[in-house]
């Protein structure tokens, strides 16, 4: 359940972007995505590798790290590009989606709401 919220695409050349401190703005190697991009409350058992670690995490073990709340919790929204998560919304991006210095082309997705 997103509200009244929604979700603004654009697209930026890698060589005139700035990255965004705003936890409701993540920004991604377009090239590596795949589409279509859908978006969900997440689910029991779903993974994804938080951006700085090497390996996958529970979404589940994440959200109990940073002490969210449950009510917080049953809303919490990710979205995902074919299999993968590749944005837990408002917390962390998937590392393996991340800006890098090869990064030619940036997808930023902006949660606006109401």
């Amino acid at each position: 359940n997103f509200g009244q919220s929604e979700f603004i695409n654009s697209t930026h050349r890698a060589n005139e972007y700035l990255v965004s401190s705003n936890p409701l703005v993540g920004s991604f190697d377009l090239d590596k995505l795949k589409f279509p991009l859908t978006i969900r409350s997440y689910k029991k058992g779903d993974k994804f590798q938080p951006l700085g670690m090497s390996g996958k995490k529970l979404i589940s073990d994440l959200l109990i790290d940073e002490k969210v709340p449950i009510a917080q919790k049953k809303k919490q929204a990710v979205v995902v590009a074919g299999d993968d998560i590749i944005w837990l919304v408002g917390r962390r991006i998937d590392d393996r989606y991340k800006i890098t210095t090869l990064t030619k082309e940036i997808l930023e997705l902006r949660l606006e709401s109401d």
